[in-house]
């Protein structure tokens, strides 16, 4: 079954929607109230859908935030399916991205294989695809560029997660969670507090005036970068 039937979620998790509701469709208006032509598009994708529905409202009974494991399962498989999403653009789309300078014969001629049957056809994914060679490359050579134009770097902070933040124990105790039972909540909180750590170094220059700053994020938490690729990592509903 695809993925983009609107029976795939229900069939794949009944104790989500158990009152067999569909999932995704291909045909939800982005905006029912809006003038349909002002839009650049009219239907709603799917990693918005997903978006939409790992959010706790007061409004929404949000069975699925309160599944614990489950929950995690499903943010999984939902990175999984957009990630294969993507994958499978760039495949169908190699001529967009110019992938004929990078694979094929003039690259085969260039590493000087000759046999035929050494030749093949691979996919090339371009430095927009987060995760890929050619984007860690890239923001290699970025930052070392940076280095370059500001010199060696002067501080060194490594910044970690904390699941036992007041705030957010307080939060869970409502409901009877654990940190582990909602580490959307974890990741996003993280992510919060570490803006707001890096707001404070630049423009509050609680160091000093910043010339250059760089930051990169060790996936210490797996959601951090699930939720990120999901476009719902700096919500906080």
């Amino acid at each position: 079954m695809s993925v983009f039937e609107p029976a795939f979620f229900p069939l794949q998790y009944p104790l989500i929607f158990p009152r067999g509701e569909d999932g995704y469709r291909r045909d939800i208006p982005y905006n029912e109230d809006a003038d349909t032509a002002t839009l650049e598009r009219l239907n709603v994708t799917q990693k918005e859908w997903i978006a939409y529905k790992v959010q706790q409202r007061e409004t929404d009974e949000s069975t699925l935030m309160f599944c614990r494991r489950l929950l995690q399962q499903f943010l999984v498989d939902s990175y999984s399916i957009i990630e294969s999403s993507h994958l499978r653009w760039y495949r169908v789309h190699q001529k967009e991205v110019r992938a004929e300078m990078y694979k094929g014969l003039t690259e085969a001629i260039l590493r000087g294989e000759t046999q035929s049957t050494s030749t093949g056809k691979r996919v090339v994914l371009p430095s927009t695809f987060v995760g890929g060679s050619r984007y860690m490359i890239q923001n290699y050579q970025n930052v070392m560029a940076i280095c370059g134009w500001a010199g060696f770097p002067d501080l060194f902070i490594t910044f970690t997660c904390n699941h036992k933040w007041p705030g957010l124990v307080e939060f869970l105790n409502i409901y009877n969670l654990k940190p582990e039972d909602r580490q959307d909540l974890v990741c996003r909180l993280f992510k919060i507090k570490l803006d707001e750590l890096i707001k404070d170094i630049k423009r509050g220059e609680i160091f000093g005036y910043v010339k250059s700053g760089i930051h990169s994020l060790s996936i210490l938490l797996t959601y951090v970068y699930i939720l990120d690729k999901l476009n719902i990592l700096p919500i906080f509903a």
